[in-house]
Parts: C-alpha cells; structure tokens; sequence
C-alpha cells in the first residue's frame, strides 16, 4: 500500500536535493551508455557497399576503417565501456534508492526510481540509440569514430590484460577446443534437397556448390589463361590498335612504359559500338596476383576491389597469365558438358569416331578443362597440354604431331608463332572402359 500524502512529503523533501545534485551525472551516465550502443550498432550494421564508399582521404572515414581493422577490439572495448557505465548508474541508482527505503514510508518510491532507471537504460541507452544508428550508420559511424577511437585508447591496457586472461583461460582449461565450422559442404547440399522438388535442378545446384567451395582448392596458375589470348595496347604504338579483327576481344590490356608489365585493362564487352573508338576513357587498374594464390582470395580481392582483371605473376614478378572476372563465373557456376568445345572451333560436323575427341588450346591449363569437360586427367607434374607436348617433343608443337600421354592422344592441329597450339584430344577405348 502505498505510504500516506505527509510521509510522501516529508520523504521527498529530505532526498529531492540529492536526486538533483546526482541528477547530472545520471543523464551523462545514460547519454555515455546511449553512444556505446549507437556506436556498436552503427559501426557494426555498415553494409559492404558502405565500406566500399569510404574514402581514405577522409579523417573520419579512415578511422572507421581503423576501427573495423580490428573487429575483436572494437567490440570489446565497446561492451567494457558500456558495461562500465551502466554499472556505475545502476550504483548511483542504488544508493538514492537506499536512502529513499531509509525513509518512513519510502520503500514504495524506491521500487518506482528502480524501476524507472531501469526502464530509462532500457530505452534510452539501448532501444532507442541502436534503432537510429542502424537506420543511418555511416552518418553515425562518422560522428562516433573520433571519440570512441579516443575511448578504445584509454581503456587499451585494461582490454588487452583482459584479452590476454581470456586466452590463458581457454589454454589451461580447454586447450584442445577447435572452432566449429560456420557450415559445412553437407549442411548446404542438405538444405539445397529439402528447397527444392526437382532432382535435375538440385543435381546443377550441388555442381554449382560444390565448384564454389573448391575455390580454395584452386591455385591462380591453375585457372589462368595465357597472356597472349588478349591483345595488348604498348605505349610504342599509340592508338594503334583497332576494331579490325578484334569485335570478339572481351578485354584489351595496357601495358606500361617499358612494355614487359600489365597496368590496366579495358572491358571491351561493356561498351558499346561508338565508345570502342574512345577505349582510353574506359581505363581500369589491375590486380597482381601469385601464381600460388587460392582462386577464392583472388575472387575476394577482384570484388573488393572492384577490379575485372587480375594478372598472375611468378616468383621472378614475370607475368604468366590472366585472370578475369568471367573466368571466376565459369569456376564457380560452369556445368561440366563434354559436348561443349573450351575453344571456338570443334571438330568437324559429321565426322564420327569410336571415342571422345575435343578440341582444347594448349595454353588452357588441366584444371580449368577437366572442370570443363566434366573428365578426371591423370596426375601431371604439368599445368597445360604445351606443357606436356614441349616435354616430350623437346622442342614446340607443329600441326601433325602426336603423343600418347596416359590413355589419351594428343595431336596438334594448328600452331601459332607464340606458341600457341590447338589440340585434338582423343580418350583412348582402355581408358574410356576404365573411367
């Protein structure tokens, strides 16, 4: 029940001058937990093509950056703070509280300023903050980045001590604890069979899963194509490369000054009739890349980096091959067809044979067309076909030649002064009874 109207009076008039001298330090308590909660939201909710709009030269866009570099630290050192604040307005709270139950008939006043506290850190230090930062974080982010950069600086000894303990607590008492695996190759295919009724469409869907997480199996020099497939714009021939004998090119390459290195690429394919004639406007940067690199780190550095070609160098900083975008689609959503020729010619129309032929350049590497083709090559201490034919022949293929290299039959059709070969593939009969 609650007290009466002159215990209430007497009551209020001996504590209201402590509300009010602590009064201001409550709201900055509250105003200190509401700007740890925007700016864990904001910071947290920026979507990748936010990230991607910061720019560097921007104070506070490079200390966004700095921040979210260190991802553990931002996160821990906001929730220190923000549990540091509010356990110091819930102590304030509590003693007001104290002081108001010490009073005749008080105890109901305390149970409402608790509550009401708790109801303000509720709303105004976590609802409220963290539903405007998430509807506007990168204007947020901005705001917050100053001085909560100038926060994590402060408390940098303490979280690090705590982040060490943490460790050393896990290492005594857990020490072979493994992190689990977000999801794995099953879990997907599992869920691609209960989303779908069709087994054609989730046989495709399965290939298409499969390729992608086999992405990081691929090393760069496997899925490459040689750098003489793309014409190449030298700065000792100014604008002398034209339409003529090149409406197919998806790609014209630039290269530098002194002719040997790749420094710019020009997506042929996008642009239309009139805008081949102006290709110097359409000039992009390319990414470099090792031979050894997993193809699913050079897909996130292109898509980071908004790049549509990557040249692959090796251990001498020599170019070796290319990459392009469209190559990364065909890695991860190319359905093997061995019907489907991995060069513009085929065999000719008509002509029948007892075993499967194609017709693949030499360049290509055996990776990229067994995916291809949908057929398993021997091991090879070789990436390409003009690899295996050099090593045999000692010298390069000419039109007519042919090896036998593990249950197939290599012939070459044509040749280039490059180096570059067409080759007729035969599967022999044993081998094709043994796949």
């Amino acid at each position: 029940m609650p007290p009466s109207g002159d215990s209430m009076d007497s009551s209020n008039t001996s504590v209201i001058p402590q509300i009010l001298a602590q009064l201001p330090l409550l709201v900055a308590l509250l105003a200190a937990s509401a700007f740890c909660s925007a700016s864990e939201a904001a910071l947290f909710s920026l979507s990748w093509v936010q990230r991607k709009k910061l720019n560097p030269q921007r104070a506070s866009d490079e200390r966004i950056q700095s921040l979210l570099a260190n991802a553990d630290r931002l996160l821990s050192g906001v929730l220190l703070w923000n549990l540091s604040v509010n356990m110091l307005f819930f102590a304030l709270v509590g003693g007001l509280s104290t002081r108001l139950a010490r009073q005749e008939g008080g105890q109901w006043w305390a149970a409402v300023t608790s509550l009401v506290a708790m109801a303000m850190v509720i709303l105004f230090g976590e609802l409220l903050p963290k539903s405007l930062a998430v509807l506007a974080p990168l204007p947020i982010s901005r705001w917050v980045s100053l001085p909560l950069s100038i926060a994590l600086r402060l408390i940098d000894p303490v979280a690090t001590a705590l982040r060490w303990f943490s460790e050393m607590s896990r290492r005594l008492l857990m020490p072979g604890i493994e992190a689990e695996s977000y999801l794995a190759t099953s879990d997907l295919e599992q869920a691609i069979e209960l989303s779908s009724e069709d087994s054609a469409l989730v046989t495709q869907e399965k290939t298409v899963l499969r390729q992608v997480i086999q992405l990081s199996d691929l090393r760069a020099e496997e899925w490459m194509k040689p750098l003489s497939h793309y014409p190449i714009q030298r700065p000792s021939a100014q604008k002398s490369w034209s339409l003529q004998g090149n409406t197919q090119e998806k790609y014209l390459l630039i290269a530098d000054h002194s002719g040997t290195d790749i420094v710019a690429s020009v997506p042929l394919a996008d642009l239309s009739y009139k805008q081949l004639g102006e290709w110097e406007r359409a000039k992009q940067p390319v990414l470099v890349v090792p031979w050894c690199a997993q193809l699913s780190a050079v897909q996130q550095q292109m898509s980071q980096q908004a790049r549509q070609v990557a040249v692959v160098v090796n251990e001498y900083g020599e170019i070796v091959g290319v990459i392009t975008w469209e190559d990364l689609i065909d890695a991860m959503f190319e359905i093997p067809s061995p019907q489907a020729p991995l060069v513009s010619s085929s065999l000719a129309e008509g002509a029948e044979s007892p075993s499967p032929r194609w017709v693949v350049s030499g360049g290509v590497s055996l990776k990229r067309i067994e995916r291809h083709l949908g057929v398993r090559f021997p091991k090879s201490r070789f990436l390409t076909f003009s690899g295996l034919l050099q090593d045999q022949l000692r010298r390069d293929g000419v039109p007519g030649d042919v090896i036998l290299w593990e249950g197939y039959q290599l012939r070459v059709m044509e040749s280039s002064a490059g180096g570059d070969v067409k080759i007729e593939l035969t599967q022999l009969e044993s081998q094709e009874g043994e796949s």
